[in-house]
């Protein structure tokens, strides 16, 4: 996949739209600054006192709002880039996001299902190699937890349903190894609840 992926990053006073395959990490403990992987390339930009400019084909740079936080925003949502999670375009082409948001590590991953016209119904989720662990509600939100096995390691997989908007649903989501899986499953549970349809 090449070209934009239609994800932006907003904060710090811009609009960052990357051109696909990226990777783009926090630099660090600086929140105002980004780290932009692309096909070999490598660049870090500080948004903290100014504008960057533009990197062809890398990434576009456009002014924005001046808030002191990184949302995503897409063609159907915004939502906040949850810390700890890198946002990375994904390899698969079929894809309806175009990204994944990826742990540190490289093993714990959330990503955005949909949308679907229908609410899913989280129990259809669980396949037959997997055992529910758990489903509840986060506000207005279904949730379902479930454990398996893979390359002989636990790991788990958890679904948050979420409206969006009058007949649209989205699923935020994730699969961890176990140790990682609650603080997987935080984030994913901020963004969800935060996640917000766009005008």
């Amino acid at each position: 996949m090449t070209g934009h992926v239609f994800v932006r990053l907003i904060g710090y006073g811009a609009v960052v739209t990357p051109y696909a395959p990226f990777r783009i990490m926090r630099n660090g403990g600086r929140e105002a600054q980004l780290h932009v992987q692309s096909a070999g390339r490598e660049q870090i930009l500080d948004f903290a006192n100014q504008l960057p400019a533009t990197i062809p084909m890398l990434l576009d740079v456009e002014h924005g709002p001046n808030t002191n936080n990184w949302q995503l925003e897409t063609s159907l949502y915004t939502a906040p880039w949850p810390p700890g999670f890198d946002l990375v375009s994904t390899r698969d082409a079929a894809s309806p996001a175009g990204f994944d948001l990826v742990g540190a590590e490289g093993a714990a991953m959330i990503f955005v299902q949909g949308p679907f016209s229908v609410q899913p119904d989280v129990r259809t989720f669980p396949t037959s190699d997997q055992r529910q662990k758990g489903v509840g509600q986060v506000g207005d939100y279904t949730w379902i937890r479930v454990a398996y096995s893979h390359e002989q390691q636990d790991w788990e997989q958890t679904h948050i349903v979420c409206r969006l908007g009058a007949a649209r649903w989205l699923v935020v989501s994730t699969q961890a190894p176990a140790r990682q899986a609650d603080a997987t499953f935080s984030a994913a549970t901020e963004l969800a609840v935060r996640l917000k349809p766009r005008a």
